[in-house]
């Protein structure tokens, strides 16, 4: 089977590219996603919790603030807590989801891994992925993309506030959303397109 930029790959190989496309897009969708459900249940959560965090003006204009909220919600929402750390070192977590008290977090959690499954999918046929094995290891490729993306919004979703620094849990920010849903997802979507070939 040859290759081509749209991802096909042959046996022994990942469809890389393709790995890191679809896993970027599936990054951004997984994003908007989240937030919107989120947003659907709780029209004010900016707001509430730029008030319940009583964030100054140091930290940027109000959408600004607000982007840093939602970026934290959706990192809590793949189960990194919100690492809140002082001056003298010490820290602690705080779930965002559960402070706004969301009726249902295990399906905001859902909604990335259900995103990263129709990734997997979409990219397992765009290999086209002939078999389970060859569907798991093209859509496991989504890790490429996704985890990229996933170390770079951990890194950029941080505010220092007051003496104190807010920052998803890095180390568990690339374990788990770097490297664990994208695996994950992508490959149960990929087995399901493999399987079906």
């Amino acid at each position: 089977m040859s290759s081509d930029s749209a991802g096909q790959f042959s046996s022994g190989s990942l469809p890389i590219a393709g790995g890191f496309i679809y896993g970027a897009l599936a990054y951004v969708v997984a994003f908007i996603a989240t937030v919107g459900f989120l947003i659907l249940q709780r029209p004010e959560t900016g707001e509430e919790l730029q008030n319940t965090y009583q964030f100054g003006s140091g930290t940027g204009a109000g959408g600004e603030m607000v982007l840093n909220i939602l970026g934290w919600i959706f990192y809590n929402a793949q189960t990194v807590p919100l690492q809140i750390t002082g001056r003298d070192g010490t820290q602690i977590t705080v779930n965002l989801l559960e402070e706004l008290g969301v009726s249902s977090p295990l399906v905001n959690s859902a909604v990335p891994a259900v995103v990263l499954l129709v990734f997997g999918i979409i990219l397992a046929q765009r290999a086209s992925a002939t078999s389970a094995e060859s569907g798991v290891a093209a859509g496991a490729a989504l890790v490429v993309g996704y985890g990229v993306l996933a170390v770079a919004g951990a890194l950029f979703f941080r505010v220092s506030e007051q003496g104190l620094t807010y920052q998803v849990q890095l180390s568990r920010a690339v374990v788990v959303v770097g490297i664990a849903y994208p695996v994950v997802g992508g490959a149960i979507g990929g087995l399901i397109r493999g399987a079906l070939s």
